[in-house]
């Protein structure tokens, strides 16, 4: 299913104060302005992917890092500067994004 059309069929209320996470491969590898305009047609506060394949084992590894991440801090400015700082080789790799 196209995620635009995901979008734009559900409610844009919906998920307002969520951060949905595609943990599939490769599904944020679009442009930076595609990325944003995804995440406003899903109505989110943000979304996390990958733009590579991951290996489900090294996906699973970082979403567990980026769940904890996202838990812990109530800013999402906050979680992706702590990425950067003690993930950032590992989340380049894998070729995550945080788009907010």
């Amino acid at each position: 299913m196209d995620l635009f059309q995901l979008g734009q069929q559900m409610g844009l209320k919906s998920l307002s104060k969520k951060v949905l996470h595609f943990g599939s491969c490769s599904v944020l590898d679009l442009t930076a302005k595609e990325r944003r305009e995804l995440r406003e047609v899903l109505g989110v506060r943000a979304i996390t992917g990958f733009t590579e394949d991951v290996t489900w084992f090294e996906g699973l590894a970082f979403e567990l890092l980026l769940f904890d991440v996202l838990t812990w801090y109530k800013r999402l400015d906050a979680a992706e500067n702590y990425i950067k700082r003690n993930h950032g080789a590992f989340a380049r790799r894998l070729g995550f994004k945080l788009v907010r």
